[in-house]
């Protein structure tokens, strides 16, 4: 008698433009947002990928994001299991939340030079302890590492740099020295011990 191998064929990918066609593919298969994993394909005509998985929280599938694309503004937010290595193209520009709340995400980011928005990008990565490389025309860092509980990584904070405010605040393992530029405004309230710090800030204040 022969063996019979039942065999499993993956589903096929999910073409996408926006966080609307992945609300109503779960419309139509009667499963909610939160439980969706189905492996996708952005489209290569996508500029804007806001919001574009925003509250799937069971979604951990590689993504390539096209080179289009120039906002990536919430774009992972509240996928807390997602965990995948994510290039941002080189002519992004808000990188505003884009894993915020993704509390299993641990990888190492490249933030590519046109992104000038980086606030609360990782806040509520509660696991992540990777490297973070930031833009170099990088202008407001605001609460970029908020409660990232785990993190102690080396961060260089670029020239040009204006707003840091709660940048660190609740990183409680964070013990790393960080040199902040004389174009920051807010040195003061960036969130880490004082001794870890060096404010060359020409803000009053400071």
């Amino acid at each position: 008698m022969s063996n019979l191998i039942k065999r499993t064929t993956k589903p096929k990918p999910l073409v996408i433009s926006s966080h609307d066609d992945i609300v109503k593919y779960c419309k139509r298969n009667h499963i909610s947002l939160r439980d969706f994993n189905r492996p996708v394909v952005i489209s290569s005509t996508v500029t804007n990928c806001d919001r574009m998985f925003e509250r799937c929280t069971s979604f951990n599938q590689p993504v390539e994001i096209p080179k289009s694309v120039v906002s990536c503004k919430k774009m992972f937010y509240m996928c807390k299991t997602y965990n995948q290595p994510t290039e941002i193209p080189d002519k992004v520009t808000n990188c505003h939340r884009m894993f915020g709340c993704c509390v299993d995400f641990n990888q190492k980011v490249v933030i590519p030079d046109s992104v000038t928005d980086c606030s609360s990008m990782f806040s509520g990565c509660t696991s992540l302890n990777k490297s973070v490389k930031i833009s170099k025309k990088a202008r407001d860092l605001t609460a970029m590492f908020y409660n990232c509980i785990k993190f102690n990584q080396s961060v260089n904070i670029p020239y040009g740099v204006v707003y840091v405010y709660r940048m660190f605040v609740n990183c409680t393992a964070f013990k790393k020295h960080i040199h902040i530029p004389e174009t920051v405004v807010d040195a003061n309230c960036i969130g880490v011990v004082d001794k870890h710090v060096d404010i060359n800030c020409i803000s009053p204040g400071c």
